[in-house]
């Protein structure tokens, strides 16, 4: 055919006379093709082996083959790395989240999975085609989420570090008692929130009743300012961090606590990098007081140009009373919280942090509040 020519040709395919050399095909079937500019054309028919990719002449036909294993029962914090091979087209392989998985079942980053709920989850896996290789069709994994939020049973994640308070002092190998810029058994307190009134002492730091209680009391103790000069603040509190011990990238970690409430009161757990440049900071949780608020904050940027997404969250019961967990999912891209198991936010994007860092749980005080309140805190699990 002249290739420059535009006009109009009708060419009429009986496939009825070819049926007998064309056994792929479970009918027969009359296809009416148009051309109508110049240049190549390619064919798809139907009517083959469900799922197929029809190769167009001179292409070649690519497959996709898992080469990880699926966990079988994973736990809700557990992550998992799927990896596949692909054809010859050099387009890698990549992977979704199939529309049929349970709603909040999973997510995935790259190739990482994240389980943040119970359910189905499945994994797709595609590879696109090119000139020479057709498209390669999808194949799946189908993995289901049984275990509840920070569970250890079956093959849930690595415990880090899984500490129930119910000792009688404070195991000071995996604890520090105060920041990491002051020497120990000195005290310090928070110099980047100036509104804080509070200086913390290894003294507040109390076991009883098979918990762990940081309690402030009203009594003006002395300690000195960011530039070292003497000062001497209204009260005096507690504060536990890990960052001689311990610290992780990426992982679950729960902590069972009660706040205390009341004005003046800021409780917090909460995540800061080990290289102790700041921002990053991942707020698990903080109170001011209220009985049934808490709010779940991710900061990023630069010290002079700090920027954060942060989410109030309300709960329907009493966090003054009773044992309640406070959870965080960190994954690669993305940041899930859990009250009392059940997810109350989440956020995606390139500021989730992506270095190792340190767990922290202290009670700040910013205003008047009643001497003797406690943040008490019966375990903390932290799973990587």
């Amino acid at each position: 055919m002249n290739q420059t020519d535009r006009g109009l040709f009708h060419l009429l395919l009986d496939l009825r006379s070819r049926a007998h050399s064309l056994q792929q095909y479970r009918s027969w079937a009359i296809a009416s093709i148009f051309i109508v500019a110049a240049g190549p054309c390619q064919l798809q028919g139907g009517g083959g082996s469900s799922g197929a990719v029809q190769s167009a002449p001179g292409q070649t036909a690519q497959a996709i083959t898992f080469t990880s294993t699926p966990p079988t029962s994973p736990a809700v914090s557990n992550t998992y790395t799927a990896s596949a091979t692909g054809g010859g087209s050099d387009n890698p392989v990549t992977f979704s989240i199939d529309a049929s998985s349970t709603p909040k079942a999973c997510s995935v980053s790259e190739a990482t999975v994240g389980f943040s709920g119970t359910g189905t989850c499945v994994v797709d896996a595609n590879q696109a085609g090119n000139s020479n290789y057709t498209a390669a069709p999808q194949v799946q994994q189908t993995i289901t989420v049984t275990d509840s939020v920070g569970s250890t049973s079956g093959s849930g994640p690595t415990a880090g570090l899984s500490l129930a308070f119910n000792g009688t002092s404070l195991d000071t190998s995996t604890w520090q008692t105060c920041y990491w810029w002051v020497s120990a058994g000195s005290g310090c307190t928070n110099f980047g929130n100036p509104q804080e009134e509070e200086w913390y002492l290894a003294s507040q730091d109390i076991f009883s009743g098979g918990a762990f209680h940081l309690v402030e009391t009203q009594t003006p103790t002395q300690g000195w300012t960011k530039s070292g000069a003497p000062e001497t603040y209204p009260y005096r509190s507690g504060i536990v961090t890990t960052y001689s011990s311990f610290n992780f990238t990426y992982g679950y970690v729960q902590v069972t606590a009660r706040i205390p409430g009341g004005t003046g009161t800021w409780p917090t757990l909460w995540l800061l990098p080990a290289n102790k440049a700041w921002p990053p900071e991942i707020d698990i949780m903080e109170n001011w007081g209220s009985s049934n608020q808490i709010q779940c904050t991710v900061h990023w940027g630069t010290s002079s140009n700090p920027q954060q997404a942060d989410q109030q969250v309300t709960s329907s019961s009493d966090l003054t009373s009773g044992w309640h967990t406070y959870g965080l999912l960190w994954q690669r891209g993305s940041l899930t919280w859990y009250l009392d198991g059940k997810v109350v936010d989440t956020y995606t994007g390139s500021a989730v942090p992506n270095q190792p860092m340190y767990f922290l749980a202290n009670l700040a005080i910013d205003g008047p509040a009643t001497s003797g309140s406690s943040f008490d805190i019966q375990s903390v699990q932290i799973y990587h």
